[in-house]
């Protein structure tokens, strides 16, 4: 899972996004995140997505989603704030499935639900929270808490039964770091989405060590950090 921008303005983001509501998955500007869409709705709209040739998609989150990365119904609350992705690579499987990639690009704020025909749910979109923090080249900026994070990673992963390279991390630049840990540590939905609005990668990660430090003092692990 890379970090990786894909160069747009803002004028060019979209008034309108589909959205692929998906209980306990996290997309962040700059991740990739590989979907397997098989529900006949999701399949559709993603058929519409690469015929229209504005291949975005809205990644968003029901309110009290289960962590099991299910899509759920059209009258399920949504959070407001998503994140759309482009979709990068695109296969169809033999059973009528689509194997996707997709690139985050910037956070919205849905401010409403469209009626459409379509099976699936289409937001108006609002861009201006975020767009001048997700749109433009990411710099080092966690420098001074680096360590404090890299400190409670360990036991946390060993606690979750985690493998890393931990001299990979020591190479990997500061904003892709912490879009991958955002997208692959095991937190809930809320924790998720927490990060998710996280205005900068600094206060993503101050979250982060947060958030940690409350799960390893709910497994009696507080004291290896």
């Amino acid at each position: 899972m890379g970090d990786r921008r894909f160069s747009m303005t803002v004028d060019e983001l979209p008034n309108t996004l589909p959205l692929f509501p998906l209980g306990g998955a996290l997309l962040l500007p700059g991740g990739e995140l590989p979907l397997n869409v098989f529900e006949p709705r999701y399949v559709r709209m993603i058929k519409d997505v690469m015929a229209s040739r504005q291949p975005y998609i809205g990644i968003i989150q029901p309110k009290g989603a289960c962590n099991c990365g299910c899509s759920c119904g059209n009258a399920t609350p949504l959070y407001e704030t998503g994140c759309m992705g482009k979709i990068t690579s695109f296969t169809e499987t033999t059973d009528g499935r689509y194997l996707i990639s997709v690139l985050g690009i910037c956070r919205f704020t849905m401010t409403r639900e469209m009626e459409t025909a379509t099976p699936y749910r289409i937001a108006r979109t609002r861009w201006d929270d975020f767009s001048d923090i997700d749109l433009q080249p990411c710099s080092s900026c966690i420098k001074k808490i680096k360590p404090d994070l890299i400190e409670r990673l360990h036991p946390f992963f060993e606690a979750h039964n985690m493998e890393i390279d931990w001299d990979k991390v020591d190479e990997i630049a500061d904003d892709k770091l912490m879009t991958c840990l955002s997208m692959v540590c095991p937190f809930d939905p809320a924790e998720q989405q927490a990060l998710l609005e996280a205005p900068t990668q600094k206060k993503r990660c101050e979250l982060m060590i947060t958030m940690i430090d409350f799960a390893l003092k709910s497994m009696g692990q507080s004291d290896q950090h």
